[in-house]
């Protein structure tokens, strides 16, 4: 085994479990001896420093004073209450926005209570639908008078409208 495939068994291994031909390169290379000398003590020096510790005050102290120094923060300034009087208040009723959504609610309103309440009348007497009243069918009556149940129902006969005429052009 070689010192870097030595160096690799240590970084991914833990240092007692060392295989056998680890443990031959170690008696025979002092370099990788020291290598993990300086390992078993870093281990056990971490192991003895507490999981938490608080660095002094001092050091608090010193790091916020460079911190106000570069602007990254900034003292505490306190902010007096001012209360808006009942005018200012009104007055924000005023603004473009606020006037906006009301027109467009009173337009809304507007339009629902119309549609609403229209009349169902169509004012083009051309586009009104003529409804009939359905004929049940009776005996035959005789050809010469219609029968009295019929007369009432037939409504008269409409002309349909004669086509527009178009006067042909004359080519020049």
């Amino acid at each position: 085994m070689q010192c870097n495939e030595l160096q690799a068994v240590l970084a991914d291994d833990e240092l007692n479990a060392l295989s056998p031909e680890a443990r031959e390169h170690l008696s025979a290379c002092s370099a990788c001896r020291d290598l993990l000398a300086d390992f078993s003590t870093i281990a056990n020096v971490a192991r003895s420093i507490p999981a938490e510790v608080n660095p002094p005050e001092r050091i608090w102290v010193s790091l916020r004073a460079q911190l106000e120094a570069e602007g990254i923060i900034h003292e505490p300034q306190s902010v007096a209450e001012v209360r808006a009087s009942w005018w200012e208040g009104f007055a924000q009723l005023f603004r473009p926005r606020a006037l906006a959504m009301a027109a467009a609610a009173v337009l809304v309103v507007a339009g629902s209570i119309y549609l609403i309440n229209r009349p169902a009348q169509n004012s083009n007497p051309s586009t009104a639908k003529v409804t009939t009243p359905a004929v049940k069918p009776t005996a035959k009556p005789s050809r010469t008078e219609p029968a009295p149940e019929q007369t009432a129902a037939v409504a008269p006969k409409r002309r349909p409208a004669p086509a527009p005429t178009v006067a042909p052009s004359q080519p020049q």
